[in-house]
């Protein structure tokens, strides 16, 4: 992972703009992106992208959508674009994780939709909610707004409305949902009525115990609990199949999947079978039809309904499906232009209706676009009665912002007037006398509106048979246009095959060099290895002769202290000056701040001591324990405080929950596997409650480091494979265990998304670190 001072982001945060430092990082996998120094940015990047946490496929198609709600810097969202899926709906709650969400996935353009918003509950209205402050944090993911009732403020929409905006009015099916919201997942799934839209859902889920869930969270009429339990009674009872991940501690990860043959219901996409166009199209007139005889109802065209019912009959033939035509929608009302005089009368406006009345009434009286609470408000409350047009009028106008903007507005009667409505009996007879005296305009109005919905339906009934004739006189075209289009492709995909072979024979090229330079290597250990071989059995005869040597316990004495010298040098060589050492240490400097781990650290074969330098350095209070003794004399001489000694020895005189930290660089390489665990068992029994263990490694997954650099020590036992590692720390009880691959190799060939596995094999991190919590 290399990295680079790049940018500072302005943000607004609660009416003031914060500056945010980011820097450029270059991931194990070649993949560009930007993130916070000194969080968790990098590393929920990586488990998403690089190690693909939520088990993407390898690709999409490009007409699935995705829908992320919990983006935070964008790595889910980055994921599934370079997989080739269509568009992404993003959602983060957070303004500062938004802002690096939209700053990483730019590059995508209008295929990334990325919004600052909370994603809540579908059964409540719009509200403000609130986040974390997130300044100084490590875990920037963390943050939840279940909790809070302070904090940095944000709007919230329904998760219904999300799925219905995705889906394209729950038209098309969203291919795959995903949730990292912090305990939010509960209120989201239990309380809404579109995921039939949704084929297959990934997240994160927290459980949380009932006692201490917000009132503002709770479902009621449902009995699912907030855990694991509560998603698997939920989804069972929904017909899909669900996957748990246990991660440990309250948090694991779960995988959703409708049963094999169960489509998403409702859905208006019907371009996977071949319909016969000209039964579709007498289909459509004959409902055009029925609604002209009858006696001025609406009969609704179900176009949907009629494609379905075709669809179902087995079809003749292999013919391709012809390409969708782009048909606008029909007009049924005329669109609203201010005036800049700033005049209306009421009748300007109430020939609007529904949605476009609202939009109306804010762009002429407020002289602007409805905002989504008001207009969400509004909306809601004219379809279910309690406002009239003429309510909405008045409430506009003579509000504090309609006071300001002053509009004119003819024929409005004054808040006072409406007001007395209100008023028991007397507000009741006021009503009756109006409602007389309008009578005949009233009657006048109804049947203006009668008119009105007929000229309606008549605009759609045209619409949809021009919606069929453009079917029928356009079909033969567009399947000429797919035979045209499907030769060019194969003339497309004949030239890709040709450079991807030419491709393939520079890659052999280059990987035949790296096999040459990687033999060449080998040769120049094995003579590494035979130097240091033919020095241990010099002093091992010289031990053997004794006579020389006045006591055996001396001439131990002196070999050991021979290998102890022979042991500091080679680190000397090998290991890198002391100064470059620290500066790679100073990555888990965050990791012991935010573990409150400021004293009691003991560090495992300490070695020169550049590691308990820079914490004495850094204001942390360390000592360390080796078992070389040149080495010991060296760091008491730096001032440091070490101990000479067997390192599992060491740990077993020590009480029980003393330390707040125990760190290993380089160290667990050295024993064998049993001894390992052995050590990590005695590290869990010393460590508080909430104590941090670090252990730094080699990576055998890089195959220079597996096949050749790791013998370069001649003490090294066997390298320690990552994953192994991390089972080995959740089965010993530990929590938070998470992995950090470090220092890969500079100027790869291959760091390109096609060569990925080559890149990670050759170029990849030359070492990996291991982070876990005592719970």
């Amino acid at each position: 992972m290399s990295d680079t001072a790049i940018k500072v982001l302005e943000v607004s945060v609660d009416d003031t703009i914060e500056s945010v430092k980011l820097n450029r990082y270059t991931s194990r996998t070649g993949v560009q992106f930007y993130g916070r120094p000194g969080t968790e940015d990098i590393n929920v990047f990586e488990s998403v992208v690089a190690h693909n946490e939520y088990r993407l496929p390898a690709s999409f198609r490009h007409q699935d959508i995705i829908i992320d709600i919990g983006a935070h810097v964008g790595g889910f969202s980055y994921a599934v674009l370079t997989r080739g899926a269509g568009s992404v709906y993003a959602y983060e709650a957070h303004p500062i994780n938004h802002a690096i969400a939209r700053k990483n996935l730019e590059s995508f353009g209008d295929r990334s939709i990325c919004r600052n918003k909370a994603v809540w509950r579908s059964d409540a209205q719009p509200r403000t909610l609130y986040n974390d402050d997130i300044t100084g944090y490590v875990n920037t993911g963390g943050i939840s707004v279940l909790w809070n009732e302070v904090g940095v403020p944000v709007q919230t929409v329904s998760f219904d409305d999300v799925l219905f905006e995705a889906s394209h009015g729950l038209t098309k099916q969203i291919r795959l949902l995903k949730f990292d919201c912090e305990g939010s997942e509960y209120p989201l799934l239990f309380t809404s009525k579109n995921l039939g839209v949704v084929r297959e859902i990934c997240g994160e889920y927290h459980e949380i115990k009932a006692e201490i869930v917000p009132e503002r969270a709770k479902v009621s009429n449902d009995c699912w609990s907030f855990d694991a339990r509560g998603l698997k009674d939920f989804f069972e009872k929904a017909g899909w199949v669900l996957e748990l991940e246990p991660k440990g501690g309250n948090v694991g990860l779960f995988f959703a999947r409708r049963k094999e043959g169960q489509a998403p219901a409702e859905l208006g996409e019907y371009d996977e079978t071949e319909v016969d166009v000209n039964e579709l199209m007498v289909r459509i007139r004959a409902a055009a039809a029925a609604k002209r005889e009858s006696d001025g109802d609406w009969v609704k065209i179900n176009v949907s309904a009629i494609l379905r019912d075709l669809q179902a009959r087995p079809v003749v033939g292999t013919a391709p499906a012809a390409e969708p035509f782009a048909v606008g929608p029909p007009s049924l009302q005329p669109s609203f232009t201010p005036r800049p005089d700033k005049r209306y009368h009421v009748n300007d406006l109430l020939l609007y209706h529904d949605k476009e009345f609202v939009r109306a009434a804010y762009r002429a009286v407020l002289r602007r676009e409805p905002d989504d609470g008001g207009y969400n408000h509004t909306l809601d409350g004219l379809r279910a009665g309690r406002f009239t047009k003429m309510d909405i009028l008045v409430g506009l106008r003579y509000s504090p912002e309609g006071t300001d903007k002053n509009v004119h507005l003819d024929g409005l009667s004054r808040p006072f007037f409406r007001k007395l409505y209100r008023l028991p009996a007397l507000g009741y007879l006021l009503q009756l006398v109006i409602g007389l005296k309008g009578l005949p305009a009233l009657m006048r109005h109804q049947s203006q509106f009668e008119a009105y919905t007929q000229a309606q339906q008549q605009i759609l009934a045209d619409h949809i048979s021009h919606v069929a004739a453009h079917l029928n006189g356009n079909f033969s075209t567009q399947l000429t246009r797919a035979y045209e289009e499907m030769s060019e492709l194969s003339e497309e995909i004949s030239r890709l095959s040709e450079t991807q072979s030419a491709q393939a024979d520079l890659h052999h090229g280059q990987i035949g060099a790296l096999f040459r330079e990687h033999q060449e290597l080998m040769k120049q250990q094995r003579q590494v290895e035979e130097e240091i071989y033919a020095l241990v059995a010099k002093w091992r005869a010289t031990d053997l002769q004794g006579a020389a040597l006045p006591t055996a316990e001396v001439g131990e004495s002196a070999n050991a202290r021979a290998f102890a010298e022979f042991y500091a040098a080679f680190e000397d060589e090998f290991r890198g000056s002391a100064e470059e050492v620290k500066a790679l240490f100073k990555v888990y400097l965050p990791r012991l701040r935010e573990a409150g781990a400021a004293a009691d650290i003991l560090d495992l074969g300490c070695g020169r001591g550049d590691w308990l330098e820079l914490l004495r350095d850094e204001g942390f209070a360390a000592r360390g324990v080796d078992s070389n003794r040149v080495l010991v004399e060296r760091c008491r001489q730096r001032g440091l405080d070490v101990t000479e000694g067997d390192i599992l020895a060491h740990l077993r005189s020590l009480p029980d929950a003393t330390l707040s930290a125990v760190t290993a660089f380089h160290v667990i390489e050295h024993f064998p596997f049993e001894t390992l665990m052995n050590l990590v068992d005695e590290v869990w029994r010393v460590l508080k409650p909430g104590g941090l263990v670090i252990f730094e490694t080699p990576s055998p997954e890089n195959i220079v480091v597996a096949a050749c650099n790791f013998y370069s020590d001649p003490t090294h036992h066997k390298p320690v494979f990552p994953h192994t590692l991390r089972f080995a720390m959740n089965h010993r009880g530990f929590t938070d265990v998470s992995l950090i691959f470090l220092h890969p190799v500079e100027g790869s060939p291959f760091a390109r998304q096609d060569l990925e596995p080559l890149h990670m094999w050759f170029y990849g991190p030359r070492d990996y670190a291991i982070t876990a919590r005592k719970p």
